[in-house]
């Protein structure tokens, strides 16, 4: 018995075929998502059950005599009929009331174990929060906490030389965007950049509130390393995020710098939104000249004072969580989770 996913490696390597019969290939590989999928939550469930080794097989056509024809058959006749009895057969399990039992309870598993996940995750950050509550700053970092419309006030005009930051991507905060780019219009230093992690999904409304405020310069994109997450309402998986980038007047810098970043796993133990502190020391670095000034208005878990901290730049923060706070003087201080 050839296993799916063992039968799914033939099938992209199965080259030729692909090439000369596209629509076949297409309706295959859909059809062989659906069953990876179905055999991967079978595997789930059957591992919450405490018996991995009697997962079933949702697909027990993909045999080897089945695989055969779909490579290696020259004649057209054959290999369309058995991609056909694979399709049909295939479909029949697809909709069959003993896979959408093992189905939903592997859901019901995989959600119950996720809930448990995030409650013992919430405990730790309670925890290591409140021992990290009015822990000293170092001398290069300003960190404020609060609403960053009423913390940056004080702060002069023309005194920051880049803004770093990733303020959150739901619906109801797209609006923080063009009060971002406003206040950037403000204290950043004539050349000076502003950097913002966002939405694919927002991007027109952004770029058209935060364009009344700044100079558009460019959109650079984030690569999610070795994961990818997927929307079915858009029909796409998603390999990247956009950056988009501001300046004040112009771009000051006279670095070259790459428009698509190979990024690595963020850590998220101390924030959901957590990024990648790689892209953000490669920015710094480019857009940042030496005894600068970092503005980051959506702290987070203090990625980039952490950066700039570490590149021996001066930064202000802000944010609006008491804990996250809290957190981030933890991590300034060599302390995380």
């Amino acid at each position: 018995m050839t296993r799916c996913d063992e039968f799914y490696k033939k099938w992209e390597r199965a080259g030729n075929f692909c090439g000369k019969h596209p629509r076949t290939a297409e309706r295959i590989e859909a059809y062989l998502d659906q069953i990876l999928e179905i055999e991967e939550a079978a595997k789930e469930y059957a591992l919450c059950k405490g018996d991995e080794t009697n997962a079933p097989i949702v697909a027990p056509d993909l045999t080897e005599g089945a695989c055969r024809p779909l490579i290696r058959e020259p004649n057209d006749d054959v290999r369309h009929e058995a991609i056909r009895q694979i399709v049909t057969s295939g479909k029949d399990k697809v909709t069959s009331g003993e896979v959408e039992t093992i189905l939903k309870a592997a859901r019901e598993i995989k959600k119950q174990r996720k809930e448990e996940r995030r409650a013992e995750k919430e405990t730790k950050r309670a925890e290591l929060a409140e021992s990290t509550r009015g822990l000293p700053l170092p001398e290069m970092v300003d960190l404020r906490q609060g609403d960053f419309r009423e913390m940056l006030e004080d702060i002069p005009d023309n005194s920051i030389d880049l803004i770093f930051t990733d303020p959150p991507y739901d619906a109801d905060s797209i609006p923080l965007y063009g009060d971002l780019a406003k206040i950037a219009a403000r204290v950043l230093k004539p050349g000076g950049s502003l950097l913002a992690y966002c939405g694919q999904y927002a991007l027109p409304e952004i770029l058209t509130s935060m364009g009344q405020h700044l100079r558009y310069w460019w959109l650079a994109g984030i690569k999610h390393q070795n994961n990818y997450s997927s929307l079915a309402g858009k029909k796409l998986y998603v390999c990247w995020k956009p950056l988009v980038w501001f300046v004040k007047d112009t771009n000051g810098s006279d670095e070259f710098v790459m428009d698509m970043f190979d990024s690595k796993t963020p850590d998220k133990s101390l924030h959901d939104w957590g990024q990648s502190g790689e892209e953000a020391a490669y920015y710094i670095e480019k857009l940042c000249l030496p005894g600068g000034t970092i503005l980051d208005p959506f702290a987070g878990s203090g990625t980039t004072l952490c950066v700039a901290t570490s590149l021996g730049i001066r930064s202000v923060g802000v944010e609006l969580d008491e804990r996250s706070v809290n957190l981030i003087r933890g991590r300034l201080n060599g302390i995380t989770a």
